[in-house]
């Protein structure tokens, strides 16, 4: 994807957990590093990573009864990350 991520020009949340069984949890080093914009070595200030150590990889169980809770975790995370960035001082 080359420097696309160092390019993005909006808040952009990646969110991902190590325990992810499809995606490694090792390629996000090198998204991270495509994440500087260029000529620079400062990360894209709109590029925003949440790594969680469990999570799986289609969603966050949460309790006892995680059918219960569905995807609590991750609405809450772009939730609080909408926020954020919509109340964000300039």
């Amino acid at each position: 994807h080359g420097d696309k991520l160092a390019r993005v020009a909006v808040p952009l949340l990646a969110v991902h957990a190590v325990d992810d069984p499809i995606v490694n949890s090792d390629s996000y080093a090198g998204s991270i590093r495509r994440a500087t914009t260029a000529g620079s070595s400062e990360l894209n200030p709109n590029c925003w990573f949440l790594i969680t150590r469990k999570g799986g990889h289609v969603g966050w169980p949460l309790g006892w009864k995680p059918t219960r809770e569905r995807w609590a975790y991750m609405h809450a995370a772009v939730v609080d990350f909408t926020s954020a960035v919509l109340h964000r001082p300039d």
